[in-house]
């Protein structure tokens, strides 16, 4: 999926193949609905998040500093964990409440951090690091928007593009006042965004396998005839 492919689709769903390219104005207006869109679908994440908006960065900590810069692209303040590389030790969360109670002058205690807490767009570490330590840090991103461009591409997986066209086309059919494309594409969008949330929830480890009924022992048979009654 790229942003050109999915603006022509949505310009092919509303009926727009002969101004495909040279309507300029309705691709721009498109381009705009198509990242909202996205927008949309990344403010879903309410205490969850999608999984493929996760990564990892890193920093190395600096003798006596005790503020470092949030990630670039992170999506406000979704960090998820830190650890300690060097010394294979993760640093625990707490909330900048029980930070600023627990801990007076936190400039007086160095040594390998412990703690971290986040405030203003940077994340703090306690005790104040005594030495070059290299720190990973899980975190959500910010979804990729997209440009009307052959080679711009987002985050989101290529099996959910329906879901992003459906999104859009509602904002497309609102534009063109056609109310009932509007209605049946936005029950398709919300469909769509429960099927994306269910896959999230799965974890690949959870699900059962099959296995042939020579292999399974009595015991297993016995237990799965339980489960049924």
């Amino acid at each position: 999926m790229t942003g050109q492919s999915i603006i022509n689709s949505l310009m092919f769903a509303t009926d727009r193949l002969q101004t495909l390219t040279t309507d300029t104005d309705y691709r721009t207006m498109a381009l705009d609905w198509v990242n909202r869109t996205l927008e949309n679908i990344s403010a879903q994440q309410d205490r969850w998040w999608w999984r493929f908006l996760e990564k990892t960065g890193e920093f190395d900590t600096i003798v006596n500093i005790m503020s470092y810069n949030l990630p670039d692209d992170i999506d406000t303040y979704k960090v998820l964990t830190i650890r300690d590389k060097t010394n294979d030790f993760p640093i625990k969360f707490i909330p900048i409440e029980k930070f600023d109670r627990i801990i007076g002058n936190p400039s007086e205690s160095t040594g390998q951090p412990v703690w971290f807490t986040l405030w203003a767009d940077v994340i703090k570490l306690y005790p104040v690091p005594a030495g070059i330590y290299t720190t990973d840090v899980r975190y959500i991103k910010k979804i990729t928007l997209l440009t009307d461009d052959e080679d711009s591409t987002t985050d989101l997986p290529d099996k959910w593009t329906d879901v992003l066209l459906q999104g859009a086309l509602v904002k497309a059919h609102n534009f063109d006042k056609d109310s009932q494309a509007m209605q049946i594409c936005h029950r398709m969008y919300l469909d769509g965004l429960d099927a994306m949330k269910i896959e999230n929830n799965t974890l690949i480890a959870h699900i059962r396998k099959t296995n042939s009924h020579r292999g399974q022992s009595l015991r297993q048979r016995d237990y799965d005839q339980s489960t049924l009654n």
